[in-house]
């Protein structure tokens, strides 16, 4: 027995997102995108200026105002040696790029409640990754070589070179530090230990353990007594550099599209009532909890009286509906002449939960656990950090639980906390019914 499970991220027609959120999103996959592709588009980029002979080409150098160029090898000994040569202005250009991005990013607001180490923002952390990253582009490295390729009418001094280093390692464990802890932040002061926790902590060790093994071989002078190839120290910056874009690609990707064939035309008229929900939500700026929950109550009932003539149980409308039973709405019919009437199906129950202490939102979960319905709606508020987690506990317990049955289905609508629109996942217990 398995259990399938359906993403999708859900926008009303009409919604208008604003552009800073999409931003949001874009701006860890920028980040990501340009950290992997760096040390390869300097290579790329040096090699195909050197094989072409590009800059001794007199259709595009003034031959009176020129110094042959002498390439001294596509591949340099570490990345920071193509600030010298043709791909310089393109590798200074990606870092300038890439410490803007990171000084302009916002991340999630403090949380002392619920975070580990709270004054680690995201903030402070992406602020220290943006300047370390302009200081590695102020201060070049230096070369104890001759360089004879170089485009610049200098090379920096030993210690404009040490400093480049200090800011290159600074950054580097400021965005190991933003893997390992802020990009796996979970609710309740821990940390998300999931798939994707695991690739976070993969990441951010992974760079510091690279960092540590650079900085055991420039002490030991590894390469000066031939027990590693040149182009080591290159390759070591190349993974720390793809570990770095790949935690940020992860942390920025954005929700898969739905497939309208797996939901029933019941989970679909909840969906769009849920979405228009959340507009009218935002254009009445909602503030309080019980509002939040009677508002929401009041939609869903309305939806199983009026488009399918159920009967409701829920608290809050004494002259309109049942009161509340067993959860927080209940969709129910029922046969017989009064006063013995007999349940017959229930379709529908749903339990809402705004907290965002885990511990609190996961009781009210389990009791969908235990409900015997057609369908089973979970809605809830949570950060985009803490969402993965929480998804994670309700598969586990949905597909753990040993009274669930194959076919039970659990639609789960978060609202997100930067879109301030669902994100809805589908889990649909599976095997022989």
């Amino acid at each position: 027995m398995s259990l399938c499970i359906v993403d999708c991220f859900f926008k009303h027609v009409n919604t208008n997102i604003s552009p800073s959120l999409i931003s949001f999103r874009a701006l860890r996959q920028l980040i990501g995108i340009l950290g992997i592709a760096l040390p390869f588009v300097c290579w790329g980029v040096n090699t195909f200026v050197n094989e072409l002979n590009l800059l001794n080409n007199p259709l595009l150098i003034d031959a009176h105002q020129h110094t042959p160029y002498d390439p001294a090898g596509n591949l340099k000994s570490s990345i920071s040696h193509f600030y010298y040569t043709a791909a310089g202005p393109l590798f200074t250009g990606i870092l300038i790029t890439v410490g803007i991005f990171l000084l302009c990013y916002q991340g999630y607001p403090k949380n002392p409640e619920q975070d580990r180490l709270p004054w680690l923002t995201d903030r402070l952390l992406a602020s220290c990754g943006g300047i370390f990253l302009l200081g590695v582009v102020v201060f070049p490295t230096g070369s104890d070589e001759v360089i004879t390729d170089n485009i610049h009418i200098f090379v920096s001094s030993t210690i404009a070179g040490y400093i480049h280093l200090g800011f290159a390692g600074m950054f580097f464990v400021a965005m190991a530090v933003m893997a390992i802890v802020n990009f796996r932040r979970n609710p309740g002061n821990k940390l998300i230990r999931n798939r994707e926790g695991i690739l976070y902590l993969v990441c951010g060790w992974g760079m510091l353990v690279c960092l540590l093994v650079l900085l055991v071989a420039m002490i030991g002078k590894w390469e000066d007594k031939g027990w590693v190839p040149h182009y080591f120290v290159f390759a070591m910056e190349t993974v720390m550099l793809v570990l770095f874009g790949t935690a940020w690609l992860a942390k920025g990707k954005a929700p898969r599209a739905m497939n309208p064939a797996v939901y029933t035309e019941l989970e679909k008229s909840l969906i769009a009532s849920l979405d228009a929900y959340a507009l009218e939500a935002e254009e009445q700026k909602f503030t309080k909890d019980s509002v939040w929950t009677k508002q929401l109550k009041e939609k869903l009932a309305r939806l199983g009286e009026d488009n399918y003539n159920f009967n409701i149980c829920t608290s809050g409308f004494p002259d309109q509906f049942d009161p509340e039973w067993l959860f927080d709405l209940v969709w129910y019919k029922e046969e017989g002449d009064p006063p013995v009437r007999r349940l017959i199906d229930v379709p529908l129950v749903v339990e809402c939960e705004w907290n965002k202490v885990f511990k609190n939102i996961k009781y009210d979960f389990e009791k969908l656990l235990v409900a015997n319905a057609r369908h089973r709606l979970f809605v809830c508020f949570l950060h985009e950090n803490n969402q993965p987690a929480f998804l994670d506990y309700c598969y586990n317990a949905v597909a753990k639980f040993q009274l669930t049955r194959p076919g039970d289905r659990f639609l789960i609508a978060i609202l997100d906390y930067d879109t301030n629109r669902f994100v809805y996942k589908l889990m649909v217990k599976e095997g022989d019914i």
